[in-house]
């Protein structure tokens, strides 16, 4: 494996949500140019939005598949964790509840067999840590509160994201767990932030850092 660097630019993800779409074009061209010069069958990115970018918006710009395969680090470790790769044996006592980011949710319906929300891969992974208690927001999957951090709203309109973030995480705390998790750094960093700034009661995590914890 390799790390695309220095070549990786920006996913495009905040050029094509503001209509920047000449941005957004030479962003997408010169991407998908390096991961081919790298040979790569494989692409795997941790963040929510580039997910996105890459996996539906790249291809349905082009109107063609991409000659590679897209993965978002959570599919990557259910499929380590499910081939016994990763073994988590090590305990983590936590009750806590899952954010789903509209990024690998709501805006991935109706892909066919291109791309499909990711729903399940997260919670398969947070049953498979020891200790975890998983309970469940009563907005979720297709209708998850989003956090309010994409489309350009945060940078825009950042007292009012902060705002919108804290009701998510009011929600989060209705459910008396020890922590809110996400797979999403956009999610992570509104979450973060409101919870500084409420001063609430509550832990953050990705869920690859609960896994980081429960790691042999």
């Amino acid at each position: 494996y390799t790390i695309m660097f220095p070549e990786e630019w920006c996913c495009g993800s905040p050029a094509y949500m503001t209509g920047q779409m000449d941005v957004f074009k030479r962003q997408l061209e010169h991407n998908i140019e390096a991961v081919k010069n790298y040979k790569a069958e494989r692409v795997i990115t941790s963040c929510a939005g580039c997910y996105r970018m890459w996996k539906k918006d790249y291809p349905e710009t082009l109107g063609v598949k991409l000659p590679f395969d897209v993965s978002h680090t959570i599919e990557f470790v259910r499929e380590l964790v499910e081939n016994g790769k990763i073994r988590l044996e090590s305990k983590v006592e936590k009750t806590v509840t899952y954010h789903d980011p509209c990024h690998i949710g709501r805006h991935l319906r109706n892909g066919g067999d291109l791309y499909k929300p990711l729903f399940e891969p997260p919670r398969k992974v947070l049953q498979a840590i020891p200790g975890i208690t998983l309970r469940e927001m009563p907005r979720k999957f297709w209708y998850s509160y989003c956090c309010s951090s994409g489309a350009g709203f945060r940078s825009a309109f950042p007292r009012e994201s902060i705002e919108i973030a804290s009701r998510r995480v009011q929600e989060a705390l209705g459910l008396n767990v020890d922590a809110l998790v996400s797979t999403c750094p956009f999610c992570y960093r509104n979450f973060k932030d409101a919870i500084e700034e409420k001063k609430f009661n509550i832990e953050l995590y990705d869920v690859v850092e609960l896994v980081e914890k429960a790691m042999v």
